[in-house]
């Protein structure tokens, strides 16, 4: 059912929000669109032809802040997909259900005043970042499928996206997106150094979230060529905590220190905590060398919670060992109490 004309006329209309659930009606606008006060837009499941009316209608939104597109389908006709509006504040694309074209489409962003940047994605869209200067945070999760691309090709994208946010202050990335980045390739050498970026929160593949192909290998190396490329960081968070199995294989990857770790990391928050043999020896070299931290949060698996026993034989382990390099205060939480935190919300600890 396509929106009514008298929508698109609406000068008081602040806020506008439609989900199809999956009818993907194509998006018709009439020739005079009027939308002076149009704040926050969120489309879900329309198809977007390729007569114009998407950019269109973005154009004519003068003072928007807040764009959603939410599994929006693209005709197999179009190619590309502009989104230039320098009054947005939050943008959030969401592609996974795309089943309506079968080809890539290139979507373009230029929003020079953009500060939250959100991309859910099958990278169906090929995103191309012209000017996010402003941006603060940004979430990133995108996922391959084996049988609908090009793994390595899938990897560019990726990376491409990442050269784009490379400006962000807060950064998380979904386990799924640092598996993309394994795909071949040199990551040390290809990925972009974040110079501001302080706060970073990744979902570090683990037995919960098993790797996606059976011929990749599951390692915190991704990862920690990530933090080579992070110099002043001061927020490191694990939400899906160490992958005990990977940590014992790629003892040889903990050689080359990461500059934040000895120049700028403060905090440190590590969840699925479980106090395995191989989880505490990987929390000694982080205290080891980052010097400089003044907090270790460990959210517990509630098997660990449950065993307030272990959980202090841990910790005194840890701060006997850091006592002579480091002045870190080491807690013990509950997994359910973990909490994300951006940039804007980071305070140091303390003393």
């Amino acid at each position: 059912m396509p929106l009514p004309a008298s929508v698109f006329s609406c000068e008081t209309l602040v806020v506008l929000k439609v989900n199809l659930n999956s009818s993907y009606h194509a998006l018709k606008v009439p020739a005079r669109i009027c939308l002076p006060n149009l704040k926050v837009l969120h489309m879900h499941d329309f198809s977007f032809s390729n007569d114009g009316s998407g950019e269109k209608l973005l154009s004519s939104c003068p003072v928007l802040e807040d764009l959603v597109l939410g599994s929006c389908a693209f005709n197999n006709d179009r190619s590309e997909f502009k989104i230039s509006n320098s009054s947005l504040r939050t943008l959030t694309l969401q592609d996974y259900y795309t089943e309506l074209s079968d080809q890539f489409v290139q979507i373009m962003i230029c929003a020079p005043n953009l500060l939250l940047f959100k991309c859910t994605s099958g990278l169906r869209l090929d995103v191309i970042l012209c000017n996010l200067s402003s941006l603060e945070d940004a979430h990133i999760n995108v996922r391959a499928y084996a049988h609908e691309v090009c793994l390595v090709s899938y990897r560019v994208r990726v990376l491409k996206l990442l050269l784009g946010i490379q400006g962000v202050k807060s950064l998380f990335l979904s386990n799924h997106t640092i598996e993309a980045l394994s795909y071949g390739g040199n990551l040390h050498a290809d990925l972009p150094t974040f110079h501001n970026l302080k706060s970073l929160q990744v979902d570090w593949p683990s037995v919960e979230y098993p790797r996606e192909f059976e011929d990749t290998i599951q390692t915190p190396k991704e990862l920690m060529d990530i933090l080579q490329k992070t110099p002043n960081l001061n927020y490191l968070g694990m939400r899906e905590g160490l992958e005990p199995d990977a940590l014992s294989q790629e003892k040889v990857i903990l050689n080359a220190v990461p500059q934040c770790f000895i120049s700028s990391l403060k905090r440190l928050d590590i969840a699925a905590f479980d106090g395995t043999a191989t989880e505490v020896p990987f929390l000694k070299y982080l205290l080891e060398n980052a010097t400089l931290l003044q907090k270790m949060s460990i959210f517990c698996t509630e098997k660990l919670s449950a065993n307030l026993e272990k959980q202090e034989e841990i910790k005194n382990e840890l701060e006997l060992f850091c006592a002579d390099t480091t002045s870190c205060v080491i807690e013990f939480l509950p997994w359910n109490n973990w909490k994300y935190v951006p940039v804007h919300n980071f305070v140091p600890v303390s003393f």
